[in-house]
């Protein structure tokens, strides 16, 4: 197996995800959808149809979200002809925060987010938290570039600022493009 398949194998979505569920929620959102316009033309309750189309329409989106991820980031690839550049990075690229991030001398590669990133086009790396009932339940360490387009770098453990290896991964940012404005 070459450098190039060992990157595409860490950056997109994982097997379950893209040929398991993927499919098993396609599957789901059609008969959702077949539900609610059966409901719909039945005519006996028009919130059900009503909540059965969003939730078919959800659960059409959440299955292709990962191949559309996925066809990005190729395109990225073979537009801009730095693939084989990235796999090069890829080979020498250091683990940090459990090699859930792999951060070369040019690109930070995102484990299963389909995320590769140039260090010169990251202008602001943030911590964002997920909230549910007041109690925050996830974090985001995110990354925006120059044109305003945020990234998924990895996931935090909620509740905490001290995850291990966040700081030494931030410092390599940081070493990489001074001009990159942590936030906390």
């Amino acid at each position: 197996m070459n450098t190039d398949d060992e990157m595409i194998k860490y950056v997109r979505p994982s097997r379950v995800d893209v040929f398991l569920l993927t499919p098993l929620v396609f599957v789901m959102s059609v008969l959702a959808v077949v539900a609610a316009v059966a409901e719909f033309f039945s005519g006996e309750n028009i919130y059900l149809c009503m909540m059965l189309l969003c939730v078919g329409l959800f659960l059409m989106w959440l299955s292709v979200s990962p191949f559309r991820d996925y066809r990005k980031m190729m395109r990225f690839f073979t537009d801009s002809g730095i693939y084989h550049e990235a796999a090069a990075d890829f080979i020498s690229a250091q683990s940090f925060m459990k090699d859930r991030m792999r951060m070369g001398n040019k690109y930070i590669f995102c484990r299963r987010l389909c995320t590769v990133i140039r260090y010169n086009d990251i202008r602001r790396v943030y911590q964002n938290g997920l909230e549910a009932n007041g109690a925050e339940r996830a974090r985001e360490l995110k990354a925006a570039d120059t044109s305003g387009h945020e990234w998924n770098l990895c996931l935090l453990k909620p509740n905490t600022d001290n995850q291990p290896g966040l700081k030494e991964a931030l410092d390599f940012m940081l070493s990489k493009n001074n001009l990159i404005t942590i936030e906390s």
